[in-house]
């Protein structure tokens, strides 16, 4: 028999600050190609990160076979701040929580535009619970999600898990003043046919004990949930006593389950 070896578990390939540590990124910034156990881009715990110009988070990953949180960043006790537009996309996290970012006891706000595009988390580790994973593009825990200007949740999937663009877990909360649209995200089991699997719940959004207010209104557009099998909440699944406002549009849902 062959012992396998596999890297020593690397968070923050890119930055890594903690103790009190505050980021200030002041011109454009882009984290690209970055990989490690998580946080791949960026690592907070109990520290800051503000970027005040345009900036792209695009294709980190968690390397194979790790564990990890958030393929792009992972926030512990700490606060990220976006005052310019931001772009989010291909980032992945190849089994754990968050494709692009997992929050822990932390916020994360964004002042100009948002775009959050094509990020996967996978939640397959040979057990048909998924582990502690979901959540394509952000999984929050205890943790809060602002947006004060358009957002745009597209093509994000949390395969073998739930949540396709979002999971809000404990207590977390997603709060928008203007648009948010959720379009074409999937929460996905195996292909139909193969080993017998659960649900995997909310194509755009999966909440549990947690708050969702958008306040700007939404559209929820030709988002997925476990289509192969018994899916719950095309665009979203609360439970758990959960709350969702919606005001000041129209809500398109159109989806699948």
């Amino acid at each position: 028999m062959t012992d396998v070896c596999y890297p020593a578990p690397v968070y923050g390939a890119g930055f890594y600050a903690s103790n009190g540590a505050r980021l200030l990124f002041g011109g454009r910034s882009s984290f690209k190609g970055n990989k490690g156990a998580g946080g791949c881009a960026i690592a907070l715990k109990n520290a800051s990160a503000t970027f005040m110009k345009p900036t792209q988070i695009v294709d980190n990953e968690v390397i194979k076979y790790l564990d990890g949180s958030g393929a792009a960043l992972n926030a512990e006790t700490s606060s990220i701040v976006f005052n310019g537009p931001v772009t989010v996309a291909r980032n992945n996290n190849t089994r754990g929580a968050g494709g692009a970012c997992y929050l822990k006891h932390s916020n994360v706000t964004f002042n100009a535009a948002a775009s959050v595009q094509n990020n996967s988390a996978s939640g397959w580790n040979g057990y048909e619970d998924g582990g502690n994973s979901g959540g394509g593009a952000i999984c929050a825990v205890e943790s809060r999600i602002v947006h004060n200007n358009l957002a745009l949740y597209q093509g994000n999937t949390a395969v073998y898990c739930s949540g396709g663009a979002l999971q809000l877990q404990d207590g977390s909360s997603l709060v928008a003043s203007k648009p948010v649209t959720f379009t074409g995200n999937a929460a996905m089991g195996p292909s139909a046919g193969s080993i017998q699997a659960p649900s995997y719940l909310g194509g755009a959004i999966y909440m549990t004990r947690s708050n969702v207010t958008l306040t700007g209104g939404a559209s929820f557009i030709s988002n997925k949930a476990s289509p192969e099998f018994k899916g719950y909440g095309g665009a979203i699944c609360a439970v758990g006593n959960s709350t969702i406002s919606i005001s000041e549009a129209d809500v398109m849902t159109v989806g699948a389950a």
